[in-house]
């Protein structure tokens, strides 16, 4: 089944929003991922710029750093079974608010 990826626009502004949303300033923020990270610069800017890794490694290590999720960093939509995940954890929050 093949799988549709979104394109790198959206990739682009995906990831910007995630590492907005991990604190990581965006005023010189490829130095500072590769301080962080210990990823080279070229690596780092083809993420910024919506580009994905070629080496899968690479990506999850990227993923677990900042808390990405790959399949949606590919494909753009949470996987179904996160879905499922978050609605059980929100009706549990909303029975334990009666």
């Amino acid at each position: 089944m093949p799988i549709n990826q979104m394109d790198k626009a959206a990739r682009a502004a995906w990831v910007r929003k995630a590492l907005d949303e991990a604190d990581v300033p965006s005023t010189g923020r490829v130095s500072r991922l590769v301080e962080q990270t210990g990823l080279s610069r070229p690596t780092l800017t083809t993420i910024i710029h919506g580009g994905l890794p070629r080496d899968l490694a690479v990506a999850c290590e990227f993923s677990l750093a900042f808390g990405l999720d790959i399949h949606e960093w590919v494909v753009g939509e949470e996987r179904p079974d996160q879905l499922l995940e978050q609605a059980i954890t929100m009706v549990r929050a909303f029975e334990q608010g009666r």
